[in-house]
């Protein structure tokens, strides 16, 4: 295997918008065939890109599988930068979420204010 969970890779091989997306390997996924492409059944990894949305067979998204083969590992992050990345990632997304449900919060109490009157 070319990868394992925790690691920072970079996609060399796939979709050509993933291609040298930086993600993070997240755990492994199963069997995919790609009989499709010539290459059979490949184990692969669930990922999530840390620039972008990943192009998917449902769209673009945040996560996505890839085949191992499709993965290199960036050598030069130590474990514990990889753990500041995922925690940054984390509390980017976080952040994003808050600011969300605060517009929903914001929405809503609008909606009420037009229904008293």
């Amino acid at each position: 295997m070319n990868v394992k969970p925790g690691d920072v890779a970079i996609i060399v091989k796939g979709r050509w918008p993933n291609v040298g997306r930086i993600v993070l390997v997240d755990r492994a996924w199963g069997d995919v065939d790609y009989s499709c492409v010539g290459y059979g059944v490949l184990p692969c990894w669930l990922v999530e890109s840390l620039g972008g949305d990943l192009d998917t067979d449902l769209g673009p998204a945040p996560t996505g599988y890839t085949p191992d083969l499709s993965l290199r590992p960036l050598p030069d992050i130590t474990p514990e930068q990889a753990q500041e990345i995922r925690k940054r990632k984390a509390r980017e997304e976080f952040q994003k979420a808050l600011a969300d449900l605060g517009r929903i919060a914001q929405a809503l109490e609008q909606e009420a204010i037009v229904e008293e009157r």
